[in-house]
This record gives C-alpha cells, structure tokens and sequence, in this order.
C-alpha cells in the first residue's frame, strides 16, 4: 500500500521522506486545506530527496469555482511545478451545477502527459459522486483523493467503499482527511486501499511570540508517521 504524506514545508518532506513515506504531495497554507507550493520549494526538495512528490495547484482558499484568469494561472502553475521537476500534479475543479469541470481538467490534464495525476478533495462536494466518478475515469485521471463525502475519511468510509466497488481498478480511490494512527487500521481492514492519505502533522507553537501576526506553522510528526508506517507493515 503506497503512503501518501501531505506536507508544506521542505522540512516537513524531508521528515516524511526518512520516516516512511511513498510519496509526498506538496502543498503550502495547510490551515486553508492547501494552496499551491512555490516552484523554488519543488526545486529544492527534489535536490534533497528521491521520494516522488505530487504538487498541489489551488490558486485560492474557498470553493472550487473558478474564473477564468483564475484557470490561467493553475495551467502556468502545473507548467512552473513541471519544469521545476514535480513527480504529478494534484488539481481539482467544479461547476457551479457541483459537478466536475470537465472542460477545464481535460485542459489541464493535456499539461501532465505522462505524469501522474490526482483529482483532489473538491471531490467530495459533489452532488453525485458515483457519476462524477465516471466522468473521472474516462478523462484517464490516475487517482482520487477523498473523505468519503465527510469531514474525515472514517466518517466517511461508507461512502468510500462504495466508490472503491464501483471503481474495479479503473481508478485509484485514495482515503484521506483525519487518517491517523488510532484509526487506520479500521480503515484499512475495511477498505483495502491500496493508496492512503495523511499528513500525521503536529503544530509548532511560538506563544511567546510578540509578533503581531500568528506565527505557528504544522511540522509533520515523525514519531506518528514512524507509528502509522509500523501498522501499515503489520497488515
């Protein structure tokens, strides 16, 4: 089963690189549920170690309508992430009907040749996500990532299951959102996967701090990845 990491920074990669991870989806602003990374951390990190790294295109926190300047520039972003030596890109996009934006995937997917790629969680904001799902294999997008529907993918592992069935290995089906060392074993006996999602992050306080803007930032935990990599070993 291949472990993804979610990470922010390059000292979160390295931390996951050494500790278990498969493979590593790098993104920035966590707090907002990702944004796009800055081609220079790409850069860098792929100088610094071999896991392959999934970066994420998000122009913007909030819904996942968007303009068309705003489609722009996420092609230019898988352009710039691409050239800076990103592994595959991780995007996401709907209508305003809360469907696939099938158009501009297909755009985006004629970036990626050859690379692999990942619908992200605007996935489970969906109306009918076994439709939609249909809609995502035939487009020949490599792998979604979801919760199910839910706000983590325990609570969503129903649902979950159900997109595995109706999959049959024409696409990846990738639980994430709250996975953690205390439920993925559940997870994994029930589900199967063969791709999981997980960022096993803890946050760095600075409280005495006297800076007038937060300055706490999420780390991934090397002492939980180290645990969920032991359970995953185990099954």
């Amino acid at each position: 089963m291949i472990l993804e990491v979610c990470c922010e920074n390059i000292e979160s990669a390295i931390i996951a690189s050494k500790n278990g991870a498969d493979r590593i989806e790098l993104c920035s602003s966590l707090v907002t549920g990702g944004l796009s990374p800055n081609p220079s951390t790409i850069k860098i990190l792929k100088e610094e170690i071999e896991t392959p790294i999934m970066v994420l295109i998000r122009p913007r926190a909030g819904n996942f309508f968007y303009s068309e300047l705003e489609k722009s520039q996420m092609f230019n972003e898988i352009e710039l992430s691409l050239q800076a030596g990103a592994d595959g890109i991780v995007i996401g996009a709907l209508t305003e009907k809360f469907e696939v934006d099938v158009n501009f995937i297909q755009q985006a997917l004629s970036l990626c040749d050859n690379y692999s790629t990942t619908f992200h969680r605007a996935f489970d904001f969906v109306k009918n996500p076994l439709k939609e799902l249909e809609k995502l294999i035939d487009l020949g997008i490599n792998r979604i990532l979801s919760s199910g529907g839910a706000n983590s993918a325990f609570e969503g592992k129903d649902l979950l299951k159900k997109l595995i069935i109706a999959a049959n290995n024409q696409i990846e089906i990738m639980p994430g959102a709250g996975i953690n060392s205390s439920n993925i074993k559940i997870i994994i006996d029930e589900l199967s996967p063969n791709e999981i999602h997980l960022s096993a992050k803890k946050l760095v306080q600075h409280t005495n701090s006297k800076a007038p803007f937060n300055v706490d930032y999420f780390l991934t935990d090397d002492i939980e990845l180290k645990n969920i990599k032991a359970i995953i070993e185990d099954e």
